[in-house]
C-alpha cells in the first residue's frame, strides 16, 4: 500500500519500487493508493509509466483507490483507469 504524499520528493522512489516489484512490468502488480493523501504530477507520471511498462511487457498493473480519495480524483481527471477496490477498472464520474 502506498501512503502519504506522492509528489516530486517521493515519485522516483515509488517508480523504482514498482519496477522491482513488477520485474519491470512483466509480473502482475496491484498498487493500492487508498492511503495516498496527495498525488502530484510526478506521482501521476510514475504510475502512468508503470502502466505503460506493464502494457509493453504483457503484464498487468492495477491501480486501486476508493471513490472520493485524492488518488481516485486525480487519476480520473487524467483518464488513468483506477479500480475502486472491486475487480472492475473504471473511470470516475466525479
Amino acid at each position: 500500500m502506498v501512503s502519504g504524499d506522492v509528489d516530486s520528493n517521493t515519485a522516483t522512489t515509488l517508480d523504482r519500487l514498482i519496477a522491482v516489484e513488477s520485474r519491470s512490468g512483466i509480473a502482475p502488480l496491484t498498487i493500492d493508493l487508498s492511503a495516498v493523501t496527495h498525488l502530484g504530477s510526478a506521482g501521476v507520471s510514475a504510475l502512468a509509466a508503470a502502466r505503460d511498462r506493464a502494457l509493453r511487457q504483457g503484464g498487468e498493473c492495477t491501480l486501486i483507490a476508493p471513490p472520493g480519495s485524492p488518488a481516485h480524483h486525480i487519476l480520473s481527471m487524467v483518464h488513468i483507469p483506477v479500480s475502486s477496490g472491486d475487480s472492475e477498472n473504471v473511470f470516475a464520474q466525479d
